[in-house]
């Protein structure tokens, strides 16, 4: 952006000195400014004093970070509003919508799981329990074939077809 080469004090002086009775193609000339940013400043700033100019902008600076607040806001409301439909209680279910945000949203991983309120650490565990499908298959075997054996029974009986489990892999 480019940097202004006059300072609101500055700019305030020179049209006191209009004030005072200089005329303006003389202050304009002087300075080296165009007849139209004398206007433009006078315009903005007739009748404004140092302070006041500098509290003007402050608040033009204030108002500026309000607004890109309330886009950012307005951007997380809408992207919310994708995910709705969706009842979010499993942290899968929030891993999944973490990711639709990532995808169709173009979120950052902070962002999207601040949205989803989740930790960043959550959205990428990845369980390290082995997958038991085989065991699986077998325990509903047993079961179905002898219904009135508990679990304790049935973890004697894998074990000693050779199944390396505990009794808690068992029971879960």
């Amino acid at each position: 952006m480019k940097g202004k080469r006059f300072s609101e004090e500055q700019i305030i002086a020179v049209l006191k000195e209009a004030e005072a009775g200089a005329k303006t193609k003389e202050l304009c000339r002087r300075h080296g400014i165009s007849e139209a940013t004398f206007y433009n400043w006078k315009a903005k700033y007739a009748g404004v004093k140092v302070s006041e100019a500098r509290r003007l902008k402050e608040l033009e600076a204030e108002n500026s970070k309000l607004k890109r607040l309330l886009a950012d806001a307005e951007l997380d409301k809408a992207a919310l509003q994708d995910l709705l439909g969706r009842k979010m209680v499993s942290p899968q279910v929030r891993r999944e919508a973490v990711t639709v945000l990532m995808r169709e949203r173009r979120f950052g991983v902070t962002c999207a799981c601040g949205l989803v309120q989740i930790s960043r650490s959550l959205y990428r565990y990845r369980s390290r329990r082995p997958q038991c499908a085989g065991l699986r298959e077998r325990i509903c075997e047993i079961a179905a074939a002898k219904r009135r054996y508990g679990y304790r029974r049935v973890h004697v009986m894998l074990r000693r077809e050779g199944w390396a489990v505990n009794r808690k892999l068992t029971y879960r």
